[in-house]
């Protein structure tokens, strides 16, 4: 009898493992000059441009009509005195809009992400918590904004499911 439920544990967690596979496969994509990332087929995505610098703004469906963005990746192009030095020293300040309303920097640091030299904040925006990156990409910094919840008070295992999803595929090219 025990060898059956082992078996029957081990076909359950097989599943939902494959399961979580068979999803990312179903996945939308998008590309950016540097960087590419999938999403899920039920967020919505929006694109804006401005000069040079673009924003891609994903939210679930049930979401879009809100104003709130769950995740965003802001693509920015450097040049001249704009480099990675000059947008680490200027972190807290971009940070600034993010937290001015009651919010809160709980952490920021340089790490490593996906290779890449980056600055990383974790903030109470809006009384959500939210991840901010800035990965240095070469000729560009990539700003990704992780808002982790709908509700202030309220776990979203599924929000925070597709949202740590949406980081891990991120990809960058040369």
């Amino acid at each position: 009898m025990p060898i059956l439920r082992y078996l029957s544990i081990a076909v359950v967690i097989s599943c939902l493992a494959f399961g979580g596979r068979a999803q990312q496969a179903s996945w939308k994509s998008v590309k950016l000059s540097k960087v590419s990332l999938n999403y899920p087929p039920t967020w919505h995505l929006t694109r804006e441009t401005r000069g040079a610098q673009i924003r891609i703004t994903l939210t679930p469906d049930s979401m879009q009509d809100l104003t709130m963005r769950m995740f965003e990746i802001m693509e920015l192009p450097l040049g001249g005195e704009h480099n990675y030095a000059y947008f680490k020293k200027e972190f807290p300040t971009i940070l600034k809009p993010w937290v001015d309303q009651g919010g809160k920097i709980l952490k920021s640091e340089e790490i490593t992400f996906k290779n890449h030299t980056s600055m990383y904040a974790e903030i109470i925006a809006s009384s959500l918590p939210t991840k901010v990156y800035g990965v240095d990409a070469g000729d560009y910094i990539y700003v990704i904004v992780l808002t982790r919840r709908r509700y202030s008070k309220i776990a979203d295992a599924g929000l925070e499911r597709d949202g740590t999803a949406i980081l891990n595929s991120i990809s960058f090219s040369q």
